[in-house]
């Protein structure tokens, strides 16, 4: 409502765009906590979805290497 304060219904793909570039966007910036706020959002709304599916593969990816990392460390 903050982008859009004349509208009240917005199309699922339009949630689905926004919450992927948000998420994503979060990601690079490295925030994967709101990432991760953001992919939960999209599992919920469209699980299917090529969006959410990103979001989860780079999240994995990163979860897959902090764990390396941290089990390589002396």
């Amino acid at each position: 409502s903050d982008l859009y304060p004349h509208r009240n219904k917005f199309h699922i793909t339009e949630f689905v765009g926004f919450a992927g570039t948000i998420g994503y966007y979060f990601f690079r910036i490295g925030k994967p906590d709101l990432a991760e706020h953001y992919h939960k959002l999209l599992k919920r709304a469209a699980p299917e979805d090529p969006q959410t599916k990103r979001l989860e593969s780079t999240l994995h990816a990163y979860k897959v290497m902090r764990r390396l990392t941290s089990l390589l460390r002396p």
